[in-house]
């Protein structure tokens, strides 16, 4: 007979045993990763095979082992065989990789004979460790159950406990020991710990030996409800859940941040509840089941699935709100994300995981066929479980999107309610389980998530807190969801396009790339290894963004045959083809070789991307290019710490013998890699820039138009590089060290800045190249370094060692980025020497404008050919403040119509224009003159630059010429912001005034929003005071 401490001690082993499983397919998951690549299809191949096994196992095994005397001990040995063959799979590892690739995997077979192959291949090195693996829980249960067991509460237990080991599993791996030891280490670890679980097995069995079934066999237990309709229930909760996972991942990512630690935390937390529902099952029920408790149970997970899908964004809210707890560190980061994730999924997941034991109690009683019945069951979940995988990475999530497969999910669980309640015998549970079911599905037509959580950088830290408010929490909300302005589920990730300052392509919640904002990474990364190659013919590309660095690229002469992957905007470029798949994959299999590699990846903190900075990565990359190819590959410089540069430089410097290192934009670095030294030459670089695509390149990209502008960004060379890589560690695919650093600082300021590693430089003479350092123009390179944060909105570095007028021309600018005009000009007033370069003339001519000196028309003329609309706005400055504000306006109107097809002027520049119109505007003289400017501030720029900030001044540009009344105009303008206005007193105000004066039919609700806003402010002493009835007037615009 079964007791208390034989379920106690089997299930510690199960415990052990879920803790190795789960390190197991982290690993495994992690090597197939980086044989077959980081897509969806490669992972679903490799999670269909692991399941499989799991199921056929099961099935296979559990039927067996109902016929031995000592299933502890078959137990043991499948604890030992699993050991055994997965301490194999990293020899099995290098065979499949090597022959992968060696068919040149998808890029060659096509997506579907490669999926067939990984789905081969992976049979080839799961297969035997995960049918042993799904034999073990029915072995187990077979040993612990006893016939009185009428409700099987021991396998409700042992399923709790294997759950429970599952999570710490996941846990320990997460945080702890994929980081500190890699891959190969921590599958060693677990093999050794599960070898040992499965040889005390077999020593503690001896006390488990069963008399043979023939001698005193039980009567036949019949099941409560056929045992084909159980197993379809279990194949649906298994669908049903596996879908929600894989929503739950989507969802979370924006709020989490997307990096390992949230796909650790994610499984860990829905493992937690599976195990702790089993185990409160054990504890409150001892019973036989009934279907009308299943049902039951269905439906109160239905209901718990829908409430966090009905609170929205409130949820959203609640994630920006803990962000502040990253202020005790990592550890504070990760208790907000804790409890985000147990909102969201403790509680169905908890009651998922009474649903199992239930199942198999209603098929029978004790031990009778126990094995059978756990195992059959198990493969029915399991089968759902995979079709859920399938079906909703391939077709449930970009077809319905991820909010449309949460609400299949629960409407999937609510019709498993109703088609089980034909074998309910109990009218009240019916009754139950039917109100709850309906109440879970009404739930479902609340508003749910909208852009604010989809489309959010929440998890990435990239929302300010600091002067927050109820009311300014719904103007951001109100924002993201007004400037999202498409947005669409792909197989791998949720994307959009928002177009708040122009048009940013948003990745999980994240910008990965903004269309003007990035173009100084994004075209200097096709641009600048082009400039320093001699003659290149053809290239590669890895990474999509927005497509840009290809572009670019492909307009090059001669250069480019290929560049993969690239968006529709060089999809009419006949020298360049489109690839759609894993970048890597595509560099490890056999191909050409290139001139030019350019590797443009997401942030290193997202899962998979840091396999784009290993030594693995960096030889197949070298193994594609010619003797004199370059490689360029971006890397963040902010949000990371010194160590985690000095481990990518480790690595980088390992394979490739000249590392340079060069800035595109205030915060992005581009690591330029090769073989031989790079030739620096003057003269040929000044050649290239003459002529297009290369004048045009680093003019819209970097604003510079000469070589000093160029090397102005060169950071330092290799020797600075070697120098910080001495004692560093590698960053390897065993083990990637920089995705866990990245994910540690993600959010936060960082402890390393480009400055201080161009300083480093600096002390060793390895800022520049020699070879350009002695041409004698070079002396220009470093007061054209001050300007680099004009053009980037960045910061401006003013070190030690400038000479004192470059260090007062650094001040100036940095008070011409501070709107300090009048300060700017009196700066410049001290220099011997005029501004030479555009960013210069910008930051003199401008004050110069704003003071109506006549002396800045010879640097505007001068700025014409290169920079038109910025000298047109700079002459409408010039033009009002001589008084003449009818030619102002005209000139900025001009400027304005010419952005609407032109995305590449200055972006500090327009952002003064807009800020201009709105000076011009408050002008008394302005109202007979203004119409232009309106008509011109209508329309939205290119690429939809600065929109907010255009629309807001378009609404005060209407309220002026209106005169106070409500025209059509002004109407129009305040009608554009609508559903998600402003939530700002300005505009409220005059919404709900110009809706009541004209009878709109959203007048009523333009008041109560009103009213709303002014409840949420803080009340002033002079509001308190002043007479009833008076409006208190805003402060400021719409943003």
């Amino acid at each position: 007979m079964a007791t208390k401490a034989r379920v106690g001690s089997v299930s510690l082993l199960l415990f052990g045993s879920g803790a190795c499983a789960l390190i197991y397919q982290t690993v495994w998951l992690r090597q197939f990763r980086l044989i077959f690549g980081a897509s969806t299809a490669a992972s679903a191949a490799v999670l269909a095979i692991f399941m499989g096994g799991l199921g056929f196992g099961g099935i296979y095994i559990g039927k067996r082992v109902d016929r031995v005397a000592n299933p502890l001990a078959i137990y043991g040995f499948l604890e030992v065989g699993v050991a055994i063959f997965a301490g194999l799979t990293p020899i099995l590892f290098w065979i499949v990789r090597h022959l992968y690739l060696a068919t040149g995997g998808s890029f060659v077979l096509g997506q579907f004979v490669a999926t067939v192959i990984r789905l081969l291949l992976s049979v080839a090195v799961l297969a035997i460790p995960t049918i042993l693996m799904g034999g073990t829980l029915p072995a187990a249960s077979r040993a612990v159950e006893h016939s009185g067991d009428a409700g099987r509460l021991g396998v409700s237990v042992l399923y709790a406990f294997n759950t429970l080991g599952a999570v710490t599993g996941a846990i320990f791996s997460t945080f702890y020991l994929l980081e500190t030891f890699g891959n190969l280490k921590a599958l060693i670890a677990a093999a050794l710990l599960n070898a040992m679980i499965g040889l005390a097995a077999i020593a503690y069995s001896n006390r488990f030996v069963s008399e043979p079934e023939a001698a005193s066999r039980p009567a036949v237990v019949a099941a409560v409800a056929p045992p084909r309709l159980v197993y379809a229930a279990a194949a649906v909760v298994g669908f049903a859940f596996f879908l929600m996972e894989l929503v739950w991942y989507r969802m979370l990512a924006p709020l989490l941040g997307g990096t390992t630690y949230t796909f650790g935390l994610i499984l860990a937390v829905a493992l937690a509840g599976i195990g702790s529902g089993s185990f409160v099952y054990a504890l409150v029920r001892s019973a036989r089941a009934t279907v009308g408790a299943f049902a039951t149970l269905c439906a109160i997970e239905a209901i718990t699935m829908a409430i966090p899908f009905a609170l929205g964004d409130r949820l959203a809210s609640l994630a920006l709100l803990l962000r502040p707890l990253g202020a005790f560190g990592f550890s504070g980061f990760v208790l907000g994300w804790l409890i985000v994730t147990m909102v969201v999924i403790f509680l169905p997941a908890f009651i998922a995981g009474a649903q199992f034991p239930l199942l198999i109690s209603l098929l029978g009683e004790g031990r009778e066929d126990v094995g059978r019945d756990v195992g059959t069951t198990y493969l029915w979940n399991t089968v759902g479980a995979i079709a859920g995988a399938i079906v909703g990475g391939f077709g449930a999530l970009p077809l319905l999107t991820a909010p449309g497969a949460w609400r299949a999910a629960v409407v999937i669980l609510g019709a498993l309610v109703f088609a089980m309640l034909a074998w309910t015998r109990r009218a009240r549970l019916a009754i139950v389980a039917v109100v709850m079911a309906v109440g879970a599905i009404a739930l479902l037509f609340a508003k749910g998530p909208t852009p604010f959580w989809r489309h959010s950088p929440i998890g990435a830290g990239r929302v300010e807190l600091s002067k927050w408010s109820p009311n300014a929490l719904i103007d951001f909300q109100h924002t993201r969801r007004r400037t999202t302005l498409w947005e669409s589920e792909g197989i791998e990730s949720s994307v959009s396009v928002a177009n708040a300052d122009g048009y940013a392509f948003i990745v999980n919640g994240k910008s990965d790339g903004h269309a003007r904002f990035d173009a100084g990474t994004q075209i200097m990364g096709g641009i600048l290894p082009a400039l320093l190659h001699p003659n290149p013919k053809r290239a590669a590309v890895v990474g999509l963004g927005t497509g840009t660095t290809a572009g670019w690229l492909a307009a090059v002469p001669y250069v480019a045959e290929m560049c993969s992957p690239v968006n529709r905007d060089v999809l009419t470029n006949t020298k360049s083809k489109v690839l759609i798949g894993d970048g890597r994959e595509f560099l490890l299999g056999r191909g050409p070789r290139f001139d030019i590699v350019s590797s443009e990846p997401s942030n290193p903190y997202r899962a998979g991307i840091a396999n784009l900075f290993t030594t693995e990565f960096y030889e197949a990359v070298k193994s594609r290019l010619n003797r004199d190819g370059i490689f360029v590959q971006f890397l963040q410089a902010y949000e990371v710490d010194a160590p985690t540069i000095r481990t990518i430089y480790a690595t980088i410097t390992g394979v490739f013998p000249e590392v340079e290192t060069w800035q595109t934009s205030g915060g992005d670095l581009l690591l330029v890699g090769s073989q031989m030294p790079i030739a620096h030459r003057w003269q040929a670089i000044e050649q290239k820039l003459g002529t297009d695509p290369f004048r045009s390149g680093v003019r819209d990209g970097w604003a510079v138009t000469d070589v000093a502008g160029v090397y102005a960004r060169y950071v330092c060379g290799t020797e600075t590089a070697r120098r910080l890589a001495v004692g560093a560690r590698l960053n390897t695919d065993d083990r990637p060290l920089v995705e866990y650093a990245f994910a540690r600082t993600l959010g936060t300021a960082g402890a390393f800045d480009i400055a201080d590693l161009r300083a480093f430089a600096r002390t060793r003479a390895d800022d520049l190249p020699q070879a350009i350092r002695a041409v004698p123009d070079a002396q220009q390179i470093e007061s054209e370094r001050l300007t680099i944060g004009i053009i980037h909105d960045a910061k401006i570095d003013l070190h030690a060692l400038l000479p004192a007028d470059v260090r007062m021309r650094g001040i100036a600018e940095i008070r011409y980025m501070e709107g300090g005009y009048a300060d700017a000009w009196t700066m410049w007033q001290g220099q011997k020497n005029p501004p030479r370069t555009p960013l210069e003339i910008f930051t003199y001519v401008e004050p110069l404008a704003e003071r109506g000196d006549e002396s800045a028309i010879p640097y505007i003329n001068g700025l014409h050919d290169e920079f038109p609309i910025e000298a047109e706005v700079l002459l409408a400055r010039l033009r009002w403040r001589k008084g003449r504000l009818d030619q102002g306006v005209a000139i900025l109107a001009a400027a304005f119509e010419k952005y609407r097809s032109n995305p590449w002027p200055v972006p500090v520049i327009m952002r003064h224009a807009i800020g201009l119109a709105v000076d011009m505007a408050r002008d008394p003289g302005f109202v007979p003159v203004g119409a232009p400017l309106y008509s011109a501030l209508s329309e939205p720029f290119a690429i939809e630059m600065l929109n907010e900030q255009r629309k807001s001044a378009l609404l005060f540009v209407a309220e002026r010429l209106s005169g106070g009344s409500c025209t059509s105009e002004f109407l129009g303008a305040i009608k554009s912001y609508e559903p998600n206005v402003p939530w700002q007193q300005v505009y409220l105000n005059l919404r709900a005034r110009c809706y009541r004066e004209t009878s709109d039919p959203m007048a009523g609700r333009a008041q109560r929003d009103l009213e709303n806003f002014r409840r949420g402010e803080p009340k002033f002493l002079e509001e308190l005071t002043a007479p009833a009835g008076e409006e208190t007037i805003g402060r400021s615009l719409p943003k």
